[in-house]
């Protein structure tokens, strides 16, 4: 298929027209958002008569200083937006720019913004001609300067404040720049020289050449790094020099500097006189002093009579009077109606003229030929009057101020010579008195000293001075005597070395508490060690001996020996725990024997009582019933009685221990059967071993006390018995060796609780768990006893429901009690 050349054509001519659309569309865009983000107000508007003034363009800042959106400006003109006063303001500059054909710069455009409020706009306005040079658009740039006008003229007032301020300054103000050149000066620089402050701005320094030394050290300081300085310099002021204290401090990172200039000229002059008076009177002290001091006086003011007084018992005393070129003789007056009384009333006192009409009952006044006067009072360091310093010329005095400050410097001078001197005199008169007091005082000190020694040697308690570490420094002779050593020992000692090591501790921590000042002294009871190693118990009382400062240097200790005290304190806590062991055995003994003794007596006087009231109703095997439980009980009750009696002989320490050879199988062996035909409803068992390898006659004999053996076996078989259940088994071991016999009775009864087992032999004591099971409490004390004298030992182990195993183990030779006839059965 063939497409003409024509059609062709036109094709080709679409996508050119397409392509520069795209490409003017692109620049539109770009050149409307740079316009939008540009930072000043740009703003078209129309310029055909038609529509002349129509808003045809608003960017984003537009919005941002006018407060009202390109919605609602595009379209609209001035009328629509602003107030009419305003919308002529600028419909004439619109007009004037096109008048004129170029473009118009309007430096302060005001308007009333219904968002912002007043705002001040620097506009540019240029006029945009259609091809046939008419008008067609009117381009506004607008740049809100609101802020930057406020701040103009706050800086403009800020300037205009400073200038005034600069211009009260009563001393010469200038700043310049780094260069050297003068930014401007305060009035009163200007006037000293004849000139305006303008007449400086812009000239060099030293552009005047008054001078040199401000200008040199000006430059100096600009090109030095330092920011301020200072130095006095002379300045020539109307032919006449003048002396300045000069001040410079640099400003605006150093690229500025202010220099402050002071007029010093009449304190240097009275520095310069007040040096020459002070020269003169600088070497003379005492009496001599006051003389010199009129003298000089009346020289450096030129005057002709000076006095120096002081007031002793309201009468004035001259120390120093120079009158006619020459030294007076000193006079004492009353101050009343002269000028001294004035003065001391007033502090000051100046009188240019005609001074004797003011007083004219001053007859001194007239031999002076007196016309002026002037004078301040000496004051003492309180404040209060104690002399006068005058002068009194037959002229006026020319210079007030300056004369009064002389005479106040001195006034303080010949003050602090007065006062020194009388502090000299009274010093003097107290030396002369402390010495007379410090004679004495050192008699009293001896005698002192000699009496606290004779307190401190022949103290009934120990003494001790120590340092702060513990160190000894001095004790006295009763200390001595309580540790065991003499001071020459102790001396060398520290305190842990004779304190107890469980006290020492204790010690420190009170020392501690007495040196922070939580406390002022401390008493504590602790253990020193004697010389012999013996614990000694005293109490200590410590306080601290501080320097002047209040720091404390030493520590002094008072030590009472209390042994003898503790002694008895330990005594009386033994006899109270005897006392509580016997009110509880007492106790005991007197709830067993109620018991054990009133159940016998009961049966054997009910027995009794049957066979006397019915004996006639009773046959000969009742009756024999009868005396048969009352000789049982009987029986009971004897034997209550003989272990009463045992255990009593045997607290008492008059057990007889009797010691005899004995066949201890034979012994045990009677024994358990004994038991045995008593207590039939229980099986007891014995078995006897010889455990040693030496060969004997026969291994089971031994010397011991028959009768208490028995005791123990015997109680301990019984018992064994009595809180067993039927039909159980107790066992009975002997095993004897070399040295010893031990026996073991086994049973399978009730057990022994733990918290009985430890009062298990105390007399009349029974276990919690017993019951109501008969008994009195004595068995195992007597056991305990008799195991003591053969000085031998008992052990048990116990299980609560499976039983208990007593171990008994006694000497077979007790040699210190066996005599010739016991060992005769060896």
């Amino acid at each position: 298929m063939f497409v003409s050349s024509s059609v062709s054509g036109k094709f080709h001519d679409i996508t050119e027209s397409r392509k520069a659309q795209e490409e003017l569309q692109q620049t539109r865009n770009f050149l409307q958002s740079m316009i939008n983000n540009l930072p000043v107000a740009v703003f078209v508007k129309d310029a055909k008569p038609e529509s002349f003034g129509t808003v045809k363009l608003w960017n984003h800042t537009c919005e941002n200083i006018f407060g009202i959106t390109a919605e609602q400006a595009i379209g609209k003109t001035n009328y629509e937006l602003l107030p009419k006063e305003q919308a002529d303001f600028l419909c004439q500059k619109d007009l004037e720019s096109f008048a004129s054909g170029v473009p118009q710069d309007i430096s302060e455009e005001p308007i009333d913004s219904p968002t912002f409020g007043r705002r001040i706009l620097h506009t540019t306005k240029i006029p945009l001609y259609d091809k046939n040079q008419q008008p067609e658009y009117l381009l506004c740039i607008s740049e809100d300067i609101t802020e930057y006008k406020r701040a103009e003229k706050n800086l403009q007032q800020a300037k205009e404040q400073l200038q005034t301020v600069l211009d009260a300054v009563p001393g010469f103000v200038s700043w310049v720049n780094d260069d050297g050149y003068y930014l401007g000066v305060n009035r009163h620089l200007a006037e000293s020289f004849n000139l305006t402050p303008d007449a400086f701005v812009g000239q060099e320094l030293g552009f005047m050449e008054n001078s040199p030394e401000f200008t040199e050290f000006m430059h100096e300081f600009l090109d030095r790094e330092d920011r301020a300085d200072s130095k006095v310099i002379d300045v020539q002021i109307n032919g006449k020099i003048c002396n300045y204290l000069l001040v410079a401090q640099k400003y605006q990172q150093n690229t500025a500097a202010v220099a402050i200039g002071i007029d010093i000229t009449k304190r240097k002059q009275a520095e310069t006189a007040l040096q020459s008076l002070i020269e003169s009177t600088a070497s003379t002290t005492g009496r001599d002093f006051f003389p010199a001091l009129v003298e000089h006086i009346s020289s450096t003011l030129d005057v002709r009579n000076t006095l120096v007084s002081e007031l002793i018992d309201e009468q004035a005393h001259t120390l120093g009077f120079w009158s006619d070129g020459q030294l007076q003789p000193n006079i004492c007056y009353d101050p009343k109606s002269t000028i001294c009384e004035t003065l001391l009333k007033q502090g000051v006192y100046h009188c240019s003229s005609i001074i004797q009409q003011l007083f004219p009952n001053a007859k001194r006044l007239a031999a002076m030929e007196a016309e002026s006067s002037m004078g301040v009072i000496l004051s003492d360091d309180f404040g209060q009057p104690i002399g006068s310093l005058c002068i009194v010329d037959d002229k006026p005095i020319p210079d007030q101020h300056k004369f009064e400050g002389i005479l106040k410097v001195f006034a303080a001078r010949a003050s602090a010579e007065l006062q020194r001197q009388r502090a000299q005199e009274a010093l003097q008169k107290l030396n002369q008195d402390l010495e007379v007091r410090v004679r004495q005082r050192t008699l009293d000190l001896q005698q002192s000293e000699a009496e606290l020694r004779a307190i401190f040697n022949q103290a009934a308690v120990g003494i001790k001075l120590e340092t702060l570490d513990g160190h000894f420094v001095k004790v006295n002779q009763k200390l001595c005597e309580i540790l065991g050593y003499s001071q020459e020992e102790i001396l060398k000692k520290n305190f842990r070395d004779i304190t107890h090591p469980e006290d020492i501790q204790i010690h420190l921590n009170q020392l501690q508490k007495l040196i922070s000042g939580k406390v002022e002294t401390f008493s504590i009871e602790k253990r020193y060690l004697h010389k012999n190693a013996d614990v000694i118990w005293i109490n200590l009382t410590g306080s601290l001996i501080r320097d002047p400062l209040g720091k404390p240097i030493y520590t002094i200790g008072v030590v009472k020996d209390i042994r003898e005290r503790k002694q008895a304190e330990e005594n009386i806590c033994k006899a109270l725990v005897k006392e509580k062991e016997l009110s509880e055995l007492k106790s005991r003994f007197i709830s067993m024997t109620s018991h054990e003794f009133r159940t016998p007596l009961a049966v054997i006087a009910s027995s009794a009582g049957i066979l006397k009231s019915f004996s006639h109703k009773l046959d000969e095997q009742q009756k024999h019933k009868h005396l048969q439980c009352i000789e049982t009980y009987v029986q009971h009750t004897t034997q209550l009685l003989d272990d009463i009696l045992l255990i009593n002989k045997a607290e008492a320490g008059k057990l007889a221990f009797e010691p005899t050879c004995i066949n201890l199988i034979s012994l045990c062996r009677s024994l358990v059967e004994e038991i045995q035909l008593s207590s039939p409803k229980h099986t007891l068992t014995f078995f006897p071993q010889y455990l040693s390898n030496t060969s004997t006659d026969d291994p089971f004999m031994a010397c011991i006390d028959k009768k208490l053996l028995r005791q123990i076996l015997s109680n301990l078989l019984s018992n064994a018995v009595k809180y067993s259940p039927d039909s159980s088994n107790i066992q009975i071991d002997l095993l004897v060796q070399d040295e010893s016999a031990v026996f073991l009775i086994q049973d399978e009864g009730i057990g022994i609780l733990p918290e009985d087992q430890q009062k298990l032999f105390e007399p009349f004591y029974r276990a919690s768990n017993v019951g109501n099971t008969p008994g009195s409490g004595l068995g195992l004390a007597i056991v305990n006893n008799c195991i003591d004298l053969h000085k031998g030992r008992i052990t048990f182990t116990s299980q609560i429901g499976v039983g208990t195993t007593f171990r008994v183990e006694l000497p077979l030779i007790i040699g210190e009690f066996l005599n010739e006839k016991y060992l005769m059965c060896y």
